[in-house]
């Protein structure tokens, strides 16, 4: 007989202030499948000045290339409605490049 394993502990909830968001089309019923796309934050600063903040430190050059491709290609292949972030600025910094791709 198969063992269940406990139910992970609850996850606390996120703190509204914790998200940044940007809406690019307006909210309307669906004509298609949801689906979430999840996408890391570029290189940044910080992975070659390690001793900068990590929630503070920018994208590196190649941070910002990067993040130039993954928007394009977005563009190209995605349909996307709405874009969430963490606040951190070298996450914003991605999903503000992508944003404007879709503006």
């Amino acid at each position: 007989m198969p063992q269940i394993s406990p139910a992970p502990a609850a996850t606390p909830p996120i703190e509204p202030s914790a998200i940044a968001a940007w809406v690019l089309r307006p909210p309307t019923a669906p004509a298609r499948p949801t689906r979430l796309l999840l996408v890391c934050h570029a290189e940044n600063v910080q992975s070659r000045q390690p001793h900068l903040s990590p929630d503070e430190t920018g994208l590196s050059a190649k941070g910002w290339e990067q993040t130039t491709a993954l928007a394009q290609w977005l563009r190209t292949h995605e349909e996307i409605d709405v874009i969430l972030t963490a606040t951190p600025l070298r996450t914003r910094l991605t999903a503000q490049r992508i944003a404007q791709q879709f503006d």
